[in-house]
């Protein structure tokens, strides 16, 4: 009866091994950190509330905020971030209702400033021009599935892994 079991077990284990062989182990795929782009989240302000009347785009390490309100705009600051190290301003309009700014990179072509970008609107305040709405999703990753990262491979591993443990216990008691 025992050699029976270590050989259903032993065919239980060879099975696990070879199907290994086609399933991947870890993340589905994977990309090298030159070929991706650094993720960054951008905040958009009027005089420090959230809004919907600065819209921005986002070309490469190049981000363009422009004011969309009626109010009259005097200026852009970026809290958190500092002026030539962080960022530059590539352009700004003369009305003062766009920005254009550039994020620095360091040697290795990470984003020196690594925290969320906040581009507040410094708008002369009129009766009540601007009023809190809610946050932007605009940019809001809404899919709800998971990465494949190879867990039915290291669920299997770990079952191989048991069955050698089980078939060394019962040959120790013979």
């Amino acid at each position: 009866m025992k050699k029976f079991i270590s050989v259903i077990m032993s065919m239980i284990i060879a099975a696990s091994v070879c199907s290994m062989a086609v399933l991947p182990v870890m993340a589905k795929t994977v990309a090298s950190p030159s070929d991706i782009e650094q993720e960054i989240t951008i905040k958009v302000q009027v005089n420090n509330s959230s809004t919907t009347e600065v819209v921005y785009d986002r070309d490469g390490d190049q981000i363009t905020f422009t004011y969309t309100g009626d109010g009259n705009i005097t200026g852009w600051e970026f809290p958190g971030m500092v002026l030539g190290v962080d960022y530059e301003i590539v352009a700004e309009s003369d009305d003062h209702k766009s920005v254009t700014i550039e994020l620095l990179k360091d040697e290795e072509g990470n984003y020196i400033y690594d925290g969320v970008v906040t581009a507040r609107a410094l708008v002369e305040e009129e009766a009540a021009t601007t009023k809190p709405s809610k946050p932007s999703t605009d940019n809001t990753d809404k899919d709800s599935t998971s990465p494949k990262t190879g867990a039915v491979s290291a669920a299997g591993i770990a079952v191989a892994g048991a069955g050698v443990a089980i078939l060394a216990a019962l040959k120790k008691r013979d």
